[in-house]
């Protein structure tokens, strides 16, 4: 019996090039820029109706709430920086 060989970059390669299909993969996927240009002052509205302008088929309240729901879940996933832990 031969052993399988798997070509690790090309597999890699090919995980890294699937796109988003959801409405709200493609947010999640654009959050660090949607947080960046909300920090230069752009409002989620404002992110939302260039979005829905290229096709996001999503409405804006739904996009609103996706965003913060996302963004939520983004905190509770990142570490704590609290010092009582040890």
């Amino acid at each position: 019996m031969t052993k399988q060989l798997y070509n690790l970059q090309e597999m890699q390669k090919a995980v890294e090039d699937i796109k988003p299909q959801t409405a709200t993969a493609v947010i999640k996927h654009l959050l660090p820029t949607i947080k960046k240009k909300r920090e230069e002052g752009v409002t989620l509205v404002e992110i939302w109706s260039v979005l829905a302008g290229i096709g996001l088929k999503m409405n804006k309240n739904t996009f609103l709430n996706t965003v913060a729901r996302l963004t939520r879940e983004a905190m509770l996933d990142e570490p704590s920086n609290s010092r009582d832990e040890f």
